[in-house]
């Protein structure tokens, strides 16, 4: 994800070095609903990971505006050290996480 004024786009075919373009912003806010807003309502393009706009692509209020330049999509995972899945919290957690992503569940075996 690019960095303030400066956006990061992956090497285009034949080449090795990301490309660097500086858009200045022209507004600034510090939540990414308040940026997924702005867009809806019209007031710009946004830089925002794929999964934060889903339901605004889904529904057809924002569109994906430099497909090509998409970066490759970055595996998730959730660790919790053995017994720990148990507790009231991390379970919650880890049950609304997967449902909400699609996870798939795997369990690792303990090592020796």
């Amino acid at each position: 994800m690019g960095l303030g004024d400066v956006w990061t786009f992956p090497s285009g075919p034949g080449a090795t070095v990301h490309r660097h373009i500086r858009i200045p912003p022209h507004l600034s806010v510090t939540k990414i609903e308040s940026t997924v807003r702005s867009a809806t309502d019209g007031h710009g393009v946004v830089w925002v990971l794929s999964h934060q706009i889903e339901e605004e692509v889904r529904d057809g209020r924002l569109q994906t505006v430099v497909q090509d330049a998409e970066h490759d999509p970055t595996p998730v995972y959730l660790l919790a050290p053995e017994g720990r899945l148990s507790l009231p919290n991390v379970g919650t957690f880890v049950g609304f996480a997967a449902a909400r992503r699609n996870l798939r569940m795997k369990a690792f075996p303990t090592a020796c």
